[in-house]
């Protein structure tokens, strides 16, 4: 189920959904917080982590699907290590998602029905955990990255010579 898409592995295709609703449920959560853009912005908030987190558990899957069908390349190459750190990574962003996802559900409630301190501080621990998602989406996206392009850590791709 988590293996490909027309052909392709699921995993880079996926990841992408990750790497956009993340830091865009990250932004919509610090907007929330200007009380006019409440009313429009309550529903994009959750919706938008529910998707990043929905979408984490399928790039987990996907990737541990990934990972063994090309197990033989990892155990013989570089990138190996990278993966590991990478999967690590991946389980910690997966598990801040959910968390993330239930919070900005739990401030949709919140903030219902109380506008004063209570709501505030919800709507300020939303956005404290979201910089925790956004910080994992960074370090998790990297690690695969290198993984991907340079295992070796010996490519320079700045464009500068030598």
């Amino acid at each position: 189920m988590f293996a490909d898409f027309n052909g392709l592995p699921l995993h880079p295709l996926v990841i992408h959904v990750v790497v956009v609703f993340a830091p865009l449920a990250t932004m919509l959560a610090v907007a929330h917080l200007v009380p006019a853009w409440r009313p429009v912005l309550r529903w994009l908030v959750a919706g938008t982590a529910s998707i990043a987190a929905v979408s984490a558990f399928v790039a987990k899957e996907s990737g541990e699907t990934l990972k063994d069908v090309i197990e033989d390349q990892l155990q013989s190459g570089p990138a190996g290590r990278l993966v590991e750190e990478h999967e690590e990574l991946g389980e910690k962003l997966f598990i801040a998602l959910l968390v993330f996802a239930a919070l900005a559900l739990v401030v949709l409630a919140v903030r219902a029905l109380h506008e004063g301190v209570l709501g505030h501080i919800a709507a300020i621990v939303l956005v404290l955990a979201g910089i925790v998602v956004g910080v994992l989406t960074f370090q998790t996206g990297e690690k695969g990255s290198d993984a991907v392009w340079n295992p070796t850590g010996e490519v320079d791709y700045s464009g500068a010579s030598d």
